[in-house]
């Protein structure tokens, strides 16, 4: 299951899975199915916010989706990351507020490690950069507050987004697999930003796309 974490990224996964309509209980959040090798994969808009993230991922589990991968977009906050560049997060620390109800407050938001193994060997395997680390969810993107992001440099955190840590969080709680890979779409430290659904955006996050694809097919379920 493939979840557009980023409204704009939604056309763009239906496009390259050249994925269908499917019968689906939201008519404003449409399911398409399309094709993946010989892997029937769904794709669905599961954002923006921790709490419908959290709520699409569900209503999936209901339905039989085990295995979750997010493509979405992140403010990188470390200057070294370029705008474009894949983040492919190893945890995500809990600044939202959905995934307390789901792991105590001590229990770390991390994804599965086979996902992370495939989607790495994808990204080598097309010769994609990358950088794997942590990230900081949050449920106030307009509180990313210049103090804020100085303590969130310190602790080598590579960027900020809404939905990861709830994402690993429901999927912990659900016992299925999720991963995430997210595009670098501005720097905080920086000044300059690509811009929303920019044709030059669109280029990195079809990069991300490819990522997941090549990470499907080595999948073996």
């Amino acid at each position: 299951m493939l979840l557009s974490l980023s409204v704009g990224i939604t056309p763009l996964m239906v496009r390259e899975l050249r994925a269908r309509t499917a019968p689906w209980i939201y008519k404003a959040r449409p399911l398409f199915i399309g094709k993946i090798s010989d892997k029937a994969v769904g794709v669905i808009w599961a954002a923006p916010g921790a709490p419908l993230a959290s709520m699409v991922i569900e209503d999936l589990i209901v339905c039989g989706a085990r295995v979750f991968i997010g493509v979405g977009l992140i403010a990188a906050i470390q200057p070294h990351i370029k705008v474009g560049d894949l983040i492919i997060p190893i945890l995500a620390v809990r600044g939202e507020g959905t995934s307390n109800y789901y792991l105590p407050k001590e229990i770390k938001a991390v994804p599965d490690q086979e996902l992370i193994n495939a989607i790495k060997v994808s990204c080598d395997h097309l010769g994609v950069k990358y950088f794997m680390g942590y990230i900081y969810t949050t449920d106030a993107p307009y509180r990313e507050t210049k103090s804020m992001i100085r303590h969130l440099q310190k602790a080598h955190i590579l960027g900020i987004d809404m939905e990861t840590s709830a994402i690993f969080s429901v999927s912990i709680y659900r016992k299925v697999k999720t991963a995430c890979i997210l595009v670098a779409s501005t720097n905080l430290s920086r000044s300059k930003s690509i811009g929303f659904y920019s044709n030059e955006l669109n280029e990195h996050i079809f990069k991300a796309i490819t990522v997941c694809k090549k990470t499907i097919e080595r999948l073996n379920y």
